[in-house]
């Protein structure tokens, strides 16, 4: 190795450390320690629990909206609809409640920008719902808008 005896046999004592090391780890992992049984119950009841605290049932309900949205012709376009604003956690449900004029405000302002003929088209209904979702949870701070459920959607 290096030529000096006493550097050679340092050497070669770490490694064979190192090495029963090695070999210690496996052998106590493989066969020694045995992982504790999971209580499959209570597992399952903390489960249930959580779930029931953090996803909330319904969210911030929008009853019929109508939103005036941009025209090419002189003929007055508008949107009306109805949904459903679902958040993440029980606990963010009442600060949607909270900031419903702002989510009043920010619908129209959203829709304003779009035409009616992106409105009326499936990628424009999705894009719609990206757009309101993501300016929301920008407005709001946090990541708060989990879903948006269209209840109705009309562009006439």
């Amino acid at each position: 190795m290096t030529g000096k005896k006493l550097v050679d046999l340092i050497i070669a004592g770490i490694l064979t450390l190192v090495g029963a090391a090695t070999a210690g780890v496996f052998v106590y992992t493989e066969f020694v320690y045995k992982r504790p049984l999971v209580d499959e119950s209570a597992e399952q009841k903390a489960l249930t629990q959580n779930l029931k605290n953090s996803i909330p049932r319904e969210g911030l309900k929008i009853d019929k909206m109508a939103v005036n949205i941009k025209s090419e012709s002189s003929r007055l376009r508008f949107l009306e609809l109805s949904m459903q604003i679902i958040p993440f956690t029980v606990k963010q449900k009442e600060i949607l409640e909270k900031a419903t004029p702002l989510v009043y405000d920010r619908i129209g302002q959203v829709a304003g920008k779009m035409t009616p003929e992106d409105l009326n088209s499936i990628s424009g209904k999705i894009l719609f719902e990206d757009r309101l979702k993501r300016k929301l949870n920008e407005d709001l701070g946090d990541q708060i808008v989990r879903e948006i459920y269209f209840t109705g959607f009309v562009v006439q």
